[in-house]
Protein backbone atom coordinates (compact mmCIF):
# COMPACT_ATOMS: atom_id res chain seq x y z
CA UNK A 1 0.00 0.00 0.00
CA UNK A 2 1.21 3.43 -0.95
CA UNK A 3 1.80 5.28 2.26
CA UNK A 4 0.02 8.11 1.04
CA UNK A 5 -2.88 6.34 -0.18
CA UNK A 6 -6.06 7.05 1.27
CA UNK A 7 -7.50 4.47 4.11
CA UNK A 8 -10.49 2.20 3.88
CA UNK A 9 -13.47 1.87 6.60
CA UNK A 10 -11.41 -1.33 7.51
CA UNK A 11 -7.78 0.36 7.91
CA UNK A 12 -9.30 3.38 10.08
CA UNK A 13 -10.28 1.37 12.25
CA UNK A 14 -7.13 -0.39 12.84
CA UNK A 15 -5.79 3.55 13.13
CA UNK A 16 -8.29 4.51 15.63
CA UNK A 17 -7.30 1.06 17.57
CA UNK A 18 -3.44 2.41 17.33
CA UNK A 19 -4.59 6.34 18.07
CA UNK A 20 -6.18 5.22 21.34
CA UNK A 21 -3.10 2.82 22.55
CA UNK A 22 -0.66 5.97 22.29
CA UNK A 23 -3.38 8.42 24.32
CA UNK A 24 -2.81 6.18 27.35
CA UNK A 25 0.22 6.97 28.94
CA UNK A 26 2.24 3.80 29.90
CA UNK A 27 5.83 5.11 31.39
CA UNK A 28 6.77 5.02 34.67
CA UNK A 29 5.20 1.42 35.44
CA UNK A 30 1.70 2.81 34.56
CA UNK A 31 0.64 -0.14 32.11
CA UNK A 32 -2.61 -1.38 33.68
CA UNK A 33 -4.50 1.03 32.26
CA UNK A 34 -3.94 0.06 29.03
CA UNK A 35 -4.17 -3.77 29.79
CA UNK A 36 -7.42 -3.07 31.08
CA UNK A 37 -8.92 -0.71 28.25
CA UNK A 38 -7.69 -3.83 25.61
CA UNK A 39 -8.89 -6.40 28.11
CA UNK A 40 -12.37 -4.08 27.25
CA UNK A 41 -12.12 -4.28 23.62
CA UNK A 42 -11.24 -7.58 23.39
CA UNK A 43 -13.64 -8.59 25.78
CA UNK A 44 -16.48 -6.84 23.66
CA UNK A 45 -15.73 -8.93 20.95
CA UNK A 46 -15.87 -12.31 22.95
CA UNK A 47 -12.09 -13.37 23.49
CA UNK A 48 -11.40 -14.00 26.95
CA UNK A 49 -8.75 -11.59 28.14
CA UNK A 50 -7.57 -11.61 31.81
CA UNK A 51 -5.19 -8.94 33.60
CA UNK A 52 -2.64 -10.91 35.52
CA UNK A 53 -0.76 -9.56 38.46
CA UNK A 54 2.78 -8.80 37.80
CA UNK A 55 3.80 -6.64 41.08
CA UNK A 56 1.85 -3.93 42.78
CA UNK A 57 -1.11 -2.52 40.47
CA UNK A 58 0.93 -3.83 37.43
CA UNK A 59 -0.47 -6.10 35.43
CA UNK A 60 -0.07 -8.32 32.18
CA UNK A 61 -3.13 -8.95 29.20
CA UNK A 62 -3.44 -12.45 28.22
CA UNK A 63 -5.92 -13.07 25.33
CA UNK A 64 -6.72 -15.87 23.70
CA UNK A 65 -8.53 -17.47 20.90
CA UNK A 66 -9.48 -20.96 21.38
CA UNK A 67 -8.34 -23.36 19.43
CA UNK A 68 -10.01 -27.01 18.71
CA UNK A 69 -6.84 -28.85 19.67
CA UNK A 70 -4.49 -28.72 22.44
CA UNK A 71 -0.96 -27.70 22.59
CA UNK A 72 1.05 -26.04 20.22
CA UNK A 73 0.18 -22.69 20.89
CA UNK A 74 0.98 -19.84 19.20
CA UNK A 75 2.03 -16.82 21.55
CA UNK A 76 1.90 -13.12 19.55
CA UNK A 77 3.28 -10.81 22.64
CA UNK A 78 4.43 -7.38 22.66
CA UNK A 79 5.22 -4.99 25.44
CA UNK A 80 2.48 -2.59 26.94
CA UNK A 81 4.87 0.01 28.75
CA UNK A 82 7.14 2.87 27.02
CA UNK A 83 10.14 5.03 28.06
CA UNK A 84 9.86 8.40 29.60
CA UNK A 85 8.81 11.43 27.08
CA UNK A 86 11.84 13.03 27.78
CA UNK A 87 13.43 16.39 26.00
CA UNK A 88 12.91 17.50 22.36
CA UNK A 89 9.42 16.78 21.21
CA UNK A 90 8.02 19.31 18.82
CA UNK A 91 4.61 16.77 18.82
CA UNK A 92 2.26 15.69 21.28
CA UNK A 93 3.74 12.48 22.33
CA UNK A 94 0.23 11.26 23.72
CA UNK A 95 -1.68 12.59 21.03
CA UNK A 96 -1.12 10.69 18.02
CA UNK A 97 -0.27 12.95 14.66
CA UNK A 98 -0.41 11.37 11.20
CA UNK A 99 1.59 13.55 8.62
CA UNK A 100 2.91 12.83 5.59
CA UNK A 101 2.31 9.04 5.69
CA UNK A 102 3.61 8.70 9.17
CA UNK A 103 2.30 8.37 12.87
CA UNK A 104 4.04 9.94 15.43
CA UNK A 105 3.65 9.13 19.37
CA UNK A 106 5.39 7.76 22.09
CA UNK A 107 5.33 3.95 21.94
CA UNK A 108 4.34 4.39 17.85
CA UNK A 109 7.53 2.38 17.16
CA UNK A 110 8.31 1.12 20.50
CA UNK A 111 6.15 -0.96 20.37
CA UNK A 112 2.16 -0.18 20.77
CA UNK A 113 2.04 -0.47 17.00
CA UNK A 114 3.28 -4.04 17.00
CA UNK A 115 0.76 -4.80 20.02
CA UNK A 116 -1.98 -2.69 17.97
CA UNK A 117 -1.63 -5.21 15.32
CA UNK A 118 -1.33 -8.01 17.01
CA UNK A 119 -4.85 -7.14 18.77
CA UNK A 120 -6.40 -5.99 15.37
CA UNK A 121 -5.47 -9.04 14.06
CA UNK A 122 -7.13 -11.17 17.19
CA UNK A 123 -10.15 -9.13 16.87
CA UNK A 124 -11.00 -8.91 13.50
CA UNK A 125 -10.15 -13.39 13.23
CA UNK A 126 -12.78 -13.24 16.38
CA UNK A 127 -15.08 -10.99 14.25
CA UNK A 128 -14.95 -13.23 11.29
CA UNK A 129 -15.91 -16.55 13.54
CA UNK A 130 -12.27 -17.65 12.96
CA UNK A 131 -11.42 -21.45 14.59
CA UNK A 132 -7.33 -22.11 14.97
CA UNK A 133 -6.74 -25.44 14.85
CA UNK A 134 -4.50 -24.89 18.05
CA UNK A 135 -5.00 -21.83 20.52
CA UNK A 136 -3.58 -18.31 19.46
CA UNK A 137 -2.85 -16.00 22.86
CA UNK A 138 -1.72 -12.00 22.68
CA UNK A 139 0.16 -11.65 25.33
CA UNK A 140 0.57 -8.10 26.30
CA UNK A 141 3.51 -7.24 28.73
CA UNK A 142 4.49 -5.13 31.63
CA UNK A 143 8.25 -3.51 32.51
CA UNK A 144 10.34 -4.63 29.50
CA UNK A 145 11.41 -1.08 29.18
CA UNK A 146 13.01 -1.71 32.86
CA UNK A 147 13.21 -5.50 33.87
CA UNK A 148 10.93 -7.64 31.88
CA UNK A 149 8.83 -8.27 35.20
CA UNK A 150 5.87 -9.02 32.71
CA UNK A 151 7.42 -11.80 30.52
CA UNK A 152 9.26 -13.03 33.87
CA UNK A 153 5.94 -13.30 35.97
CA UNK A 154 4.40 -14.76 32.70
CA UNK A 155 7.07 -18.21 32.84
CA UNK A 156 6.57 -18.06 36.23
CA UNK A 157 2.83 -19.01 35.88
CA UNK A 158 3.74 -21.09 33.47
CA UNK A 159 2.46 -19.41 30.44
CA UNK A 160 4.49 -21.04 27.93
CA UNK A 161 3.56 -24.25 28.78
CA UNK A 162 2.87 -26.16 25.53
CA UNK A 163 3.57 -22.94 23.31
CA UNK A 164 4.34 -24.30 20.00
CA UNK A 165 5.64 -20.97 18.06
CA UNK A 166 6.73 -17.10 19.74
CA UNK A 167 6.31 -14.13 17.97
CA UNK A 168 7.60 -11.02 19.61
CA UNK A 169 6.43 -7.57 18.35
CA UNK A 170 9.67 -5.42 18.11
CA UNK A 171 10.91 -2.28 15.92
CA UNK A 172 12.08 -4.68 12.97
CA UNK A 173 12.18 -2.08 9.94
CA UNK A 174 15.97 -1.02 10.41
CA UNK A 175 16.97 0.87 7.05
CA UNK A 176 13.37 3.29 8.06
CA UNK A 177 11.42 3.19 4.61
CA UNK A 178 8.38 2.44 4.27
CA UNK A 179 7.62 -1.24 4.03
CA UNK A 180 10.68 -2.79 4.82
CA UNK A 181 10.25 -4.56 8.10
CA UNK A 182 12.15 -8.01 8.33
CA UNK A 183 12.15 -11.20 9.82
CA UNK A 184 14.39 -11.17 13.08
CA UNK A 185 15.42 -14.90 13.88
CA UNK A 186 18.62 -13.86 16.33
CA UNK A 187 19.64 -11.61 18.90
CA UNK A 188 22.43 -11.22 21.14
CA UNK A 189 21.88 -11.36 25.32
CA UNK A 190 22.21 -9.02 27.64
CA UNK A 191 24.00 -9.15 30.89
CA UNK A 192 24.61 -5.83 33.31
CA UNK A 193 27.33 -6.22 35.52
CA UNK A 194 27.64 -4.28 39.06
CA UNK A 195 31.10 -3.22 40.05
CA UNK A 196 32.34 -1.79 43.47
CA UNK A 197 35.90 -1.47 44.39
CA UNK A 198 36.85 -1.01 48.12
CA UNK A 199 38.92 1.82 49.04
CA UNK A 200 39.41 3.68 52.66
CA UNK A 201 38.36 7.48 53.65
CA UNK A 202 40.57 9.93 54.36
CA UNK A 203 40.85 13.58 54.07
CA UNK A 204 41.10 15.19 50.86
CA UNK A 205 44.66 16.70 51.91
CA UNK A 206 46.15 13.70 52.89
CA UNK A 207 45.45 10.79 50.31
CA UNK A 208 48.04 8.56 51.15
CA UNK A 209 46.15 7.91 54.41
CA UNK A 210 43.49 6.72 52.67
CA UNK A 211 42.47 4.12 49.62
CA UNK A 212 41.02 5.96 46.74
CA UNK A 213 37.95 3.55 45.24
CA UNK A 214 37.42 6.23 42.46
CA UNK A 215 41.08 5.17 41.06
CA UNK A 216 40.65 1.36 41.95
CA UNK A 217 37.43 1.74 39.44
CA UNK A 218 39.77 3.51 36.64
CA UNK A 219 42.72 0.87 37.38
CA UNK A 220 40.54 -1.81 36.50
CA UNK A 221 38.21 -0.06 33.93
CA UNK A 222 41.47 0.83 32.07
CA UNK A 223 42.89 -2.86 32.98
CA UNK A 224 39.58 -3.83 30.55
CA UNK A 225 40.08 -1.54 27.97
CA UNK A 226 43.91 -2.47 27.14
CA UNK A 227 43.01 -5.87 27.44
CA UNK A 228 39.69 -6.98 25.80
CA UNK A 229 38.05 -9.41 27.83
CA UNK A 230 36.33 -11.32 24.90
CA UNK A 231 39.69 -11.02 22.66
CA UNK A 232 39.76 -14.95 23.06
CA UNK A 233 36.44 -15.89 21.61
CA UNK A 234 35.13 -16.50 18.12
CA UNK A 235 32.97 -14.07 16.42
CA UNK A 236 29.48 -15.10 15.41
CA UNK A 237 28.35 -14.96 12.15
CA UNK A 238 25.77 -12.59 12.55
CA UNK A 239 26.53 -10.41 15.61
CA UNK A 240 30.51 -10.54 15.79
CA UNK A 241 31.94 -10.42 18.76
CA UNK A 242 30.20 -9.81 22.38
CA UNK A 243 30.68 -6.06 23.70
CA UNK A 244 31.16 -4.55 26.71
CA UNK A 245 30.98 -1.09 27.48
CA UNK A 246 31.13 1.22 31.00
CA UNK A 247 27.79 2.93 30.93
CA UNK A 248 27.54 4.16 34.91
CA UNK A 249 29.93 5.28 37.26
CA UNK A 250 29.60 7.19 40.52
CA UNK A 251 32.01 7.81 43.44
CA UNK A 252 32.98 9.94 46.26
CA UNK A 253 30.61 11.85 48.38
CA UNK A 254 32.78 15.62 48.97
CA UNK A 255 35.25 17.16 46.72
CA UNK A 256 37.63 17.18 50.44
CA UNK A 257 37.44 13.45 50.73
CA UNK A 258 38.97 10.44 49.61
CA UNK A 259 36.08 8.08 48.25
CA UNK A 260 36.01 4.82 50.23
CA UNK A 261 33.56 3.59 46.99
CA UNK A 262 33.36 3.52 43.89
CA UNK A 263 29.94 1.70 42.19
CA UNK A 264 30.16 1.22 37.75
CA UNK A 265 28.37 -0.56 35.57
CA UNK A 266 28.85 -2.77 32.61
CA UNK A 267 26.28 -3.76 29.94
CA UNK A 268 27.70 -6.43 28.44
CA UNK A 269 26.22 -8.11 25.42
CA UNK A 270 27.14 -11.82 24.70
CA UNK A 271 26.88 -14.01 21.31
CA UNK A 272 24.56 -17.27 21.20
CA UNK A 273 25.95 -20.15 22.59
CA UNK A 274 27.55 -18.38 25.32
CA UNK A 275 26.10 -18.64 28.93
CA UNK A 276 26.21 -16.32 32.07
CA UNK A 277 29.38 -18.04 33.26
CA UNK A 278 31.16 -17.26 30.25
CA UNK A 279 30.19 -13.81 30.07
CA UNK A 280 31.45 -13.17 33.53
CA UNK A 281 34.44 -15.29 33.47
CA UNK A 282 36.73 -12.66 31.82
CA UNK A 283 36.17 -9.85 34.09
CA UNK A 284 36.63 -12.08 37.11
CA UNK A 285 40.16 -12.88 34.96
CA UNK A 286 40.90 -9.55 34.72
CA UNK A 287 40.09 -8.65 38.58
CA UNK A 288 42.92 -11.65 39.21
CA UNK A 289 45.38 -10.76 36.85
CA UNK A 290 45.49 -6.81 38.01
CA UNK A 291 45.34 -7.72 41.79
CA UNK A 292 46.04 -11.23 41.80
CA UNK A 293 44.35 -14.32 43.86
CA UNK A 294 43.36 -11.56 46.83
CA UNK A 295 41.20 -9.35 43.62
CA UNK A 296 38.20 -9.59 46.15
CA UNK A 297 39.49 -7.32 48.74
CA UNK A 298 39.73 -4.57 45.71
CA UNK A 299 36.16 -5.26 43.97
CA UNK A 300 33.06 -6.88 43.92
CA UNK A 301 32.00 -7.86 40.66
CA UNK A 302 28.43 -9.16 40.32
CA UNK A 303 26.00 -10.14 37.63
CA UNK A 304 22.64 -8.52 37.89
CA UNK A 305 20.58 -10.31 35.67
CA UNK A 306 21.05 -12.73 32.20
CA UNK A 307 19.14 -12.92 29.25
CA UNK A 308 20.48 -15.50 27.06
CA UNK A 309 21.22 -14.68 23.74
CA UNK A 310 19.27 -16.58 21.01
CA UNK A 311 19.34 -17.93 17.46
CA UNK A 312 16.06 -19.44 15.60
CA UNK A 313 17.84 -21.16 12.47
CA UNK A 314 17.32 -19.07 9.55
CA UNK A 315 16.36 -22.61 7.49
CA UNK A 316 13.56 -23.25 9.83
CA UNK A 317 10.09 -23.62 8.06
CA UNK A 318 8.31 -21.37 10.19
CA UNK A 319 10.92 -18.94 8.96
CA UNK A 320 10.15 -19.04 5.70
CA UNK A 321 6.77 -19.30 6.13
CA UNK A 322 7.00 -15.85 7.62
CA UNK A 323 8.84 -14.59 5.01
CA UNK A 324 6.41 -15.85 2.30
CA UNK A 325 3.59 -14.16 4.58
CA UNK A 326 5.64 -11.00 4.62
CA UNK A 327 5.85 -10.45 0.87
CA UNK A 328 2.26 -11.34 0.41
CA UNK A 329 1.66 -8.08 3.13
CA UNK A 330 3.89 -6.33 0.84
CA UNK A 331 6.82 -6.12 2.57
CA UNK A 332 10.38 -6.19 1.43
CA UNK A 333 11.71 -8.83 4.60
CA UNK A 334 15.03 -10.55 5.06
CA UNK A 335 16.26 -12.53 8.08
CA UNK A 336 18.83 -10.98 9.97
CA UNK A 337 19.91 -10.17 13.43
CA UNK A 338 18.60 -7.89 16.13
CA UNK A 339 21.28 -6.23 18.49
CA UNK A 340 18.81 -5.19 21.26
CA UNK A 341 17.11 -7.26 24.14
CA UNK A 342 13.49 -8.39 24.74
CA UNK A 343 11.52 -10.38 26.43
CA UNK A 344 12.13 -12.89 24.07
CA UNK A 345 14.85 -13.81 26.13
CA UNK A 346 13.11 -14.87 29.28
CA UNK A 347 9.91 -15.94 27.23
CA UNK A 348 11.65 -18.69 25.19
CA UNK A 349 12.03 -21.44 27.60
CA UNK A 350 12.32 -24.34 25.06
CA UNK A 351 15.23 -23.89 22.70
CA UNK A 352 13.69 -25.70 20.55
CA UNK A 353 10.41 -24.09 19.62
CA UNK A 354 10.38 -21.53 16.95
CA UNK A 355 10.49 -18.12 17.08
CA UNK A 356 11.08 -14.57 15.41
CA UNK A 357 10.49 -11.19 15.75
CA UNK A 358 8.45 -8.95 13.45
CA UNK A 359 7.05 -5.31 14.21
CA UNK A 360 6.56 -2.59 12.47
CA UNK A 361 8.35 -0.52 14.01
CA UNK A 362 11.29 1.53 12.99
CA UNK A 363 14.34 0.31 15.06
CA UNK A 364 16.02 3.61 15.14
CA UNK A 365 12.70 5.74 16.64
CA UNK A 366 12.93 3.77 19.74
CA UNK A 367 13.21 6.02 22.15
CA UNK A 368 13.63 9.24 20.24
CA UNK A 369 11.94 12.45 20.41
CA UNK A 370 9.31 12.88 17.99
CA UNK A 371 9.31 9.24 17.48
CA UNK A 372 7.25 7.93 14.44
CA UNK A 373 6.48 4.77 12.44
CA UNK A 374 4.98 4.57 9.08
CA UNK A 375 1.15 3.96 8.88
CA UNK A 376 1.00 1.52 5.90
CA UNK A 377 3.34 -0.60 7.64
CA UNK A 378 1.71 -0.73 10.54
CA UNK A 379 -2.02 -1.38 8.75
CA UNK A 380 0.11 -4.22 6.68
CA UNK A 381 1.59 -6.06 9.66
CA UNK A 382 -2.47 -6.62 10.73
CA UNK A 383 -2.55 -8.77 7.92
CA UNK A 384 0.80 -10.43 8.46
CA UNK A 385 -0.31 -11.34 11.80
CA UNK A 386 -3.42 -12.42 10.65
CA UNK A 387 -2.38 -14.60 7.45
CA UNK A 388 0.84 -16.10 9.51
CA UNK A 389 -1.83 -17.15 12.26
CA UNK A 390 -4.08 -18.49 9.55
CA UNK A 391 -1.15 -20.48 8.16
CA UNK A 392 0.54 -21.63 11.61
CA UNK A 393 -2.44 -22.50 13.21
CA UNK A 394 -4.55 -23.98 10.46
CA UNK A 395 -7.29 -21.28 10.78
CA UNK A 396 -11.19 -22.50 9.64
CA UNK A 397 -14.06 -20.67 9.62
CA UNK A 398 -17.02 -21.53 11.03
Amino acid sequence: MDHNSPVSNLQATRLQLLTDMISIDTTDGKEAALAEWLAARLTAVGIKADLQPVEGSRTNLVATLPGRAQGNRLILTSHLDTVPVGAGWTKAPFTATIQDGKLYGRGASDTKSSLAAMTAALIELAESHAVPEHDIVLLGTAGEEKDMAGARAFVARGGMADAGCLVVGEPTNQLGEAGCVEVVNTTKGCLPIALRTKGLSSHGAQPAEGINAVLLMTDYLSWLNYHPPFAGISPDPDHGLPTWAPTVIQGGQVFNMIPAACEAFLDTRPIPGMSEADTMRPFFDAAADRWGADWGNYIDIIGRFFLPPLRCPAHHPVLQQALAVAASCGFTSHIRRFFGASDISYLCVDPDMPFFLFGPGIESQAHKADEYLWVSDYLASVDFYKAFAAKNGGLRTV
